[in-house]
């Protein structure tokens, strides 16, 4: 747990965001803290997810060019990004929560449920004094990235996959990528990148999605609510489970990003 600190301290730091937007260091501890406090203990959308999305994004950053094309507003934007982009995941994805009619389902008109919950946590997070890393930022700039934070998250909600590759190609057909959205490719990317890792890393985020997606559908039969596929345990198939998440999504946003 303390790795996971001290490696959110180094990336920050090597980006040079502590000194850039004058970030005192226990004020960003105390939002590492409540970070990880924020995320609930699922077999899959915990804190160390929110973590690993991050540290990819921190790699696709620094070893391609949008390191480059990037500024320090929009790296700082994505990063924090990553780590509050499931903030409060119950375990239960957006299908479930609707067709549940669930309390964050009516809060949130069934429109980006879970994202929607997460950007809000991420701004109550930020209304603390001694979490608040954004308190040295202009009203100008804090307006400009509380924009750009919600947009992030809700970018990667899966329904908005198709919608963000249609724009990102568009972009990269007319010469004119927004670093906006070049910053939500990057946060969606890292988000759906588990299949890309090395086998044993691979396949251990592949049983925690499995487990998550098992106690969903226990839940739907507990509902009676329309069984999602995959999330049926009687009916367990993981290899085929990741090769349709590998062929429908993973391959066409890696292809398309490496466009870039």
């Amino acid at each position: 747990e303390e790795e996971l600190r001290l490696y959110a301290v180094d990336v920050f730091d090597e980006r040079g965001l502590f000194s850039r937007f004058s970030i005192p260091m226990s004020t960003f501890l105390s939002f590492i803290d409540d970070i990880k406090a924020g995320y609930n203990d699922a077999p899959y959308h915990n804190h160390f997810h929110g973590f690993d999305v991050m540290h990819v994004c921190y790699l696709l950053i620094t070893r391609c060019k949008a390191d480059e094309f990037l500024e320090s507003f929009n790296i700082f934007s994505i990063l924090v990004a990553a780590l509050a982009h499931d903030l409060g995941h119950d375990g239960f994805n957006n299908a479930f929560h609707a067709a549940a009619e669930s309390e964050l389902a009516v809060t949130y008109n069934s429109v980006s449920i879970l994202e929607n919950y997460s950007a809000a946590y991420l701004f109550r997070i930020l209304r603390r004094e001694e979490s608040n890393i954004f308190a040295r930022l202009g009203r100008e700039d804090m307006t400009k990235m509380r924009s750009r934070l919600i947009e992030l998250i809700l970018d990667t909600d899966a329904k908005n996959h198709f919608i963000l590759m249609t724009r990102f190609k568009h972009g990269l057909e007319m010469k004119q990528l927004s670093r906006g959205l070049l910053s939500s490719m990057l946060l969606h990317v890292s988000d759906v990148s588990n299949p890309t890792r090395p086998g044993s890393i691979a396949r251990k985020w592949a049983y925690a999605v499995q487990e998550e997606f098992f106690r969903q559908g226990d839940k739907e039969k507990e509902l009676n609510i329309p069984r999602s596929p995959f999330m049926d345990r009687d009916f367990e198939n993981l290899p085929r489970m990741q090769g349709a998440f590998i062929d429908a999504l993973v391959t066409p946003v890696f292809k398309l990003l490496a466009d870039f």
